[in-house]
């Protein structure tokens, strides 16, 4: 959930000031860190993105279903008239 809110080059050539947060538990950081550092980082963000994007997906997938269903319930169900679409 660590997410990067800020960043700048620092003095040293190849090292990168980064300030982190984490809005689950408010843990806050900033520290230098080498390119290769930032790298593996940036990598974890993305693979948590991908992941996070796959449960939003999940999510909408299974909310869908269960008003589609719903939906045909009430039709089976003689519940839904035009009037309900004016």
């Amino acid at each position: 959930m660590v997410q990067p809110t800020r960043w700048e080059q620092a003095d040293e050539r190849g090292h990168w000031h980064l300030w982190r947060r984490c809005p689950e538990c408010e843990w806050r950081s900033d520290a230098i860190h080498s390119e290769c550092e930032i790298d593996l980082f940036d990598a974890a963000l993305d693979r948590g993105t991908e992941i996070l994007t796959e449960d939003l997906r999940t999510v909408v997938r299974e909310n869908m279903e269960r008003v589609a269903d719903t939906f045909a319930t009430a039709l089976a169900a003689d519940l839904i008239t035009a009037d309900d679409f004016s």
